[in-house]
């Protein structure tokens, strides 16, 4: 499972405070199939001027020459993140 194949994945935990309990998510949050990216990794929350949430992150580009930021919306289910491409 290394980032430069399309089986790489990030996951993440969610914790009902900063100080936890953490529960790692049984599916992963980034995958090259929820992307549309290879090796999708690296990633920051952040917010956009609307509120709205977006994820920056970064995967290998079509020709799998370099390595390149992508930006995606992410939205809620809850208290879980969802990305969408």
């Amino acid at each position: 499972n290394d980032y430069s194949g399309e089986k790489y994945a990030t996951g993440y935990a969610t914790a009902p405070k900063i100080t936890g309990p953490y529960t790692k998510a049984a599916q992963p949050l980034l995958t090259t199939a929820a992307t549309d990216v290879t090796g999708p990794g690296g990633e920051d929350v952040v917010a956009g001027e609307d509120g709205r949430s977006w994820i920056v992150f970064h995967g290998w580009d079509d020709a799998k020459s370099r390595r390149a930021l992508y930006v995606l919306p992410l939205t809620w289910q809850g208290d879980r993140p969802t990305v969408w491409p």
